[in-house]
């Protein structure tokens, strides 16, 4: 099993190469912003289906394709036929103003 370490000597050749285009960079600051970059890979949000949106909120398919319409839910159309809705959109309410649980 790998260790997500990195070697001295690939930390030391790479903080030299990027010396010059950010100063002040040390091994400890460069080993410190990748860590920071992986979690915030790890936390990117999560998208969901039309179908799953309706599920959770108790409406229909089309429903939801009407809200979208309608710009009171925000959904991205990935090709022609395939929209993904953020999952952070179950916070809406579907009147169009935020959800006050």
């Amino acid at each position: 099993m790998q260790k997500n370490t990195i070697s001295p000597e690939v930390l030391a050749g790479a903080t030299a190469l990027l010396m010059p285009y950010f100063q002040g960079l040390t091994a400890e600051s460069l080993v410190q912003k990748l860590k920071t970059e992986a979690i915030t890979k790890e936390k990117a949000e999560a998208y969901i289906t039309k179908r799953e949106y309706a599920k959770v909120r108790g409406c229909s398919v089309m429903t939801v394709h009407r809200l979208i319409q309608d710009g009171k839910i925000p959904a991205i159309r990935i090709s022609k036929r395939l929209i993904r809705i953020p999952s952070s959109a179950l916070a809406v309410d579907m009147n169009g103003g935020a959800n006050v649980n």
